[in-house]
C-alpha cells in the first residue's frame, strides 16, 4: 500500500482546513471569567488589529484580516 505524502489533509481533518482557508480574516476567541476581565482582554486584542465578531456570554469572538500573500496562497492552492 502506498502511504500518503507527510503533511497531506484527509478524510475528517479536511473541513477544519477549508473552513479557515475560504474565510478572509482569521478567527479567535477571548475568554474571561467576568465582563471586566473581558472587557480589558478586548481592549488589548484591539490594539493588535483585532475585531471585535461575535459577542458571547464569557467569550468573544474576534476578527483580523489576513496578510495580502496569506490571503493570495489561500485563494490558489486548493484545499482538496
Amino acid at each position: 500500500m502506498v502511504e500518503p505524502l507527510p503533511g497531506l489533509v484527509k478524510d475528517d481533518a479536511l473541513r477544519p482546513v477549508y473552513n479557515r482557508k475560504v474565510k478572509p480574516y482569521d478567527e479567535r476567541t477571548i475568554n474571561a471569567s467576568n465582563e471586566r476581565a473581558l472587557e480589558l482582554k478586548l481592549a488589548g486584542e484591539q490594539e493588535d488589529g483585532w475585531e471585535p465578531l461575535k459577542h458571547n456570554l464569557r467569550s468573544i469572538r474576534l476578527k483580523k484580516n489576513k496578510p495580502i500573500d496569506r490571503q493570495l496562497e489561500d485563494d490558489l492552492v486548493p484545499v482538496i
